[in-house]
């Protein structure tokens, strides 16, 4: 289970507290409790992502490759050089069989040695001979590499933004509960008076059966809501390597220091983010290859491949990605302008219900007001509190995905 702290007060024994990077793990009431904030999340999550170990494996299969490509490389570029001293050897035998003072014993040595350097040449010409396709294959295999480091990074900001999201939905869905707990305790309320005024015949009994059916639709609610809180607080605590066993409580997300762009500056930089120039270099890189390759081929013939395509494809992706970013730009943008708007109209219902729970208390004093109605704007009154905790949350959500889109990073809403 995930409490917050905020919302769910209990009065607890620490027998044991242990400090961990900021959290802390203690006994409370019988259980193993792990109090976390959301960067406390973030740590543990890097720690134990798996698909960091599978980069990581990528990346030495990928060096590993280059490294192999290198040595043959070098083999070749030996024969290469074998090939030019037995080309040397070659015509200085040529020369000597021009020689008209030799005789023909010394003239049938010298072509014996001409066969055998002649044979030995062409085996070596040939190892030598794939030194362009290596070359080409080795740059391929560093603009690869390249990729994948780039990538990784990205991938890197993705993860960080799924574990907040999934957090601050924790957080959010908690609060949900405890706001559906709340309207359990009212509909019971009501299906107990309801009962009681029927039998007193001052109510009828479609009234009870209408009251009764809600109760249970709202019953029905919770269950399904706490069904889904406990598979993802499981699913949360595997990513995060914490134990079923343990409880964790999650601290509220501080909201200080909240501040975003005006929209052209945001656009502007978002379009000369991380990802536009990562696929930027990606093209430059490409360009130098193309220029490589085609110096390694001046009459364009024994080509491995045309690099030229894989140039044109960076294009149109880089095109794609700048149309994708500046899309997600506009709608992360305006989000985040219509749940701050959400945080304003949370707070003036917040404020308006506990001027209203104030008011019942002063009423009740008086005598003008039953205790069942000043529960009920208490309720009320906390329920609000409810929905602008949620607010506010919904809107820092917004916000990261807003800082991350003007940093040129698309994530996952």
């Amino acid at each position: 289970m995930i409490r917050l702290r905020k919302i769910s007060i209990v009065t607890v024994l620490i027998l044991s507290i242990i400090f961990s990077s900021g959290s802390f793990i203690g006994f409370a009431n019988g259980k193993v409790v792990k109090t976390i904030t959301i960067e406390n999340a973030l740590e543990m999550a890097r720690k134990n992502n798996a698909s960091i170990k599978y980069t990581e494996l990528n990346k030495d299969k990928m060096a590993n490759n280059i490294g192999n490509l290198l040595t043959s490389l070098n083999n070749s570029a030996y024969h290469l050089t074998q090939a030019i001293e037995l080309e040397n050897t070659r015509l200085n035998l040529i020369s000597k069989l021009e020689d008209e003072s030799l005789t023909s014993l010394q003239k049938e040595n010298i072509r014996d040695q001409l066969s055998q350097v002649e044979a030995l040449l062409s085996s070596t010409t040939t190892l030598g001979s794939s030194t362009n396709q290596l070359l080409d294959s080795l740059e391929q295999s560093r603009i690869s590499q390249q990729m994948l480091i780039d990538n990784e990074v990205l991938e890197g900001h993705k993860f960080d933004y799924s574990i907040e999201n999934q957090y601050i939905g924790l957080l959010i869905l908690n609060r949900n509960i405890i706001k559906l707990e709340k309207n359990y305790e009212i509909t019971k309320q009501v299906l107990e008076i309801e009962r009681l005024k029927q039998s007193l015949g001052l109510s009828s009994l479609l009234n009870l059966e209408d009251t009764f059916l809600r109760f249970n639709h709202v019953a029905s609610q919770l269950k399904q809501l706490k069904l889904q809180q406990e598979v993802v607080i499981n699913n949360y605590k595997k990513i995060l390597g914490v134990s079923e066993g343990i409880e964790l409580i999650l601290e509220p997300v501080s909201y200080s220091g909240i501040k975003y762009t005006n929209y052209t500056e945001g656009l502007k930089n978002a379009l000369s983010g991380r990802s536009i120039q990562i696929a930027e270099k990606e093209i430059q890189r490409r360009e130098e290859h193309l220029i490589n390759v085609n110096d390694r081929y001046p009459d364009g013939t024994n080509k491995s491949y045309n690099p030229q395509v894989d140039l044109r494809e960076a294009k149109y992706r880089l095109e794609d990605l700048k149309n994708s970013i500046e899309m997600s730009y506009k709608l992360s943008y305006n989000d985040l302008i219509q749940k701050e708007n959400e945080i304003k109209l949370a707070e003036q219902s917040y404020n308006t219900a506990k001027r209203l729970y104030e008011l019942s208390q002063l009423r009740y004093t008086i005598g003008l007001m039953s205790i069942v109605e000043v529960d009920n704007r208490k309720i009320d009154y906390e329920t609000k509190e409810i929905d602008l905790e949620n607010a506010k949350d919904e809107y820092y959500k917004a916000y990261r995905v807003y800082e991350y889109i003007q940093k040129g990073i698309m994530v996952n809403r």
